[in-house]
């Protein structure tokens, strides 16, 4: 439906639906604005929160890893499987100043000696196993509540009907 204003004093016919049309477009103008606004991601913000400043915040380290929740700091033993001898007494001292000092004992041979040595350990990146550096592997441990558990050599907890006897108890 087109209706045609006649401006008299001019002699121009304008019509009504144009000026509609360039109403509409006047106001689309705002709303595509809005769009294209919410449009702009730039990547992965999962995680980020920004501060009034609009600096980045990370979301906050884990705080329930072994490394940071429990008090590890002290001396753990136990009698780990031996496939040639009755077992082999072990005593690890770990420091605050991440140290540590292991002895062994091959239990059930005629040589009763005591092998010691000491070193550096380090924490992985899940802050739930440490590293005896220096160490021949295995010398992974996974640290528990009071106990430290022997890995395998691929890092992997052992399983099976020995796997009670990879465990070495805080004093």
């Amino acid at each position: 439906m087109t209706r045609f204003l006649y401006n008299r004093e001019h002699g121009i016919i304008i019509f009504a639906k144009i000026i509609i049309v360039n109403m509409r477009i006047f106001l689309l103008i705002p709303v595509f604005s809005l769009l294209l606004m919410a449009c702009q991601y730039s990547g992965d913000d999962r995680g980020r929160e920004t501060g009034p400043d609009n600096e980045s915040f990370q979301d906050p380290p884990d705080m329930h890893t072994s490394m940071i929740a429990l008090d590890y700091h002290g001396v753990y033993t136990g009698i780990i499987p031996c496939a040639s001898c009755s077992g082999i007494y072990t005593e690890i001292e770990l420091r605050e100043d991440s140290t540590y000092r292991i002895s062994r004992r091959y239990l059930g041979v005629g040589n009763d000696t005591t092998y010691t040595s000491k070193g550096r350990f380090r924490w992985d990146n899940t802050g739930g196993n440490i590293y005896l550096e220096d160490e021949d592997p295995p010398n992974k441990y996974m640290v528990g509540e009071n106990r430290l558990i022997l890995l395998d050599i691929e890092g992997k907890r052992i399983e099976g009907e020995l796997e009670e006897q990879y465990i070495l108890d805080m004093e």
